[in-house]
């Protein structure tokens, strides 16, 4: 669907845009893992889209962006991890819109992290970041 394709874009373009960039693991595009173990990955999960007779046969897409921030293991804490974490809620602040091609898509709630989980070999923090796009 195109649509959401766009709004993928969207929202792929702005976390791409991060300074410092670090790699990012997309939905299926292919992705070596670094080797400190440093990186994101991004997973889009759009919820039940809602159309809007009233509004001129509007479509109402939302849903959450995840951004899994990946450190290796190694016993140093979890302060580089939580510091990427940060920037990114930095990056998608509630009440920001970014545009591709028919989608503006809006960040309607402020982003947020959850818990963080551990492996033997990674941490991983989650980054939530709910969108929503009239279309």
């Amino acid at each position: 669907m195109a649509v959401l394709s766009d709004i993928r874009g969207a929202l792929e373009t702005r976390l791409a845009a991060m300074s410092p960039n670090w790699p990012t693991a997309f939905e299926n595009v292919s992705f070596d893992k670094p080797s400190d173990g440093s990186y994101q990955k991004a997973t889009m999960l759009p919820a039940q889209s809602v159309g809007f007779a009233g509004r001129g046969s509007q479509t109402k897409y939302h849903g959450l962006l995840n951004v899994m921030v990946v450190m290796a293991a190694n016993g140093s804490g979890i302060g580089g991890a939580e510091a990427r974490a940060s920037l990114i809620l930095a990056q998608f602040p509630q009440g920001s819109s970014f545009t591709n091609g028919s989608a503006t898509v809006t960040i309607g709630q402020p982003p947020y992290v959850a818990k963080a989980t551990q492996t033997e070999d990674e941490i991983s923090i989650p980054v939530w970041i709910p969108w929503f796009c009239y279309i």
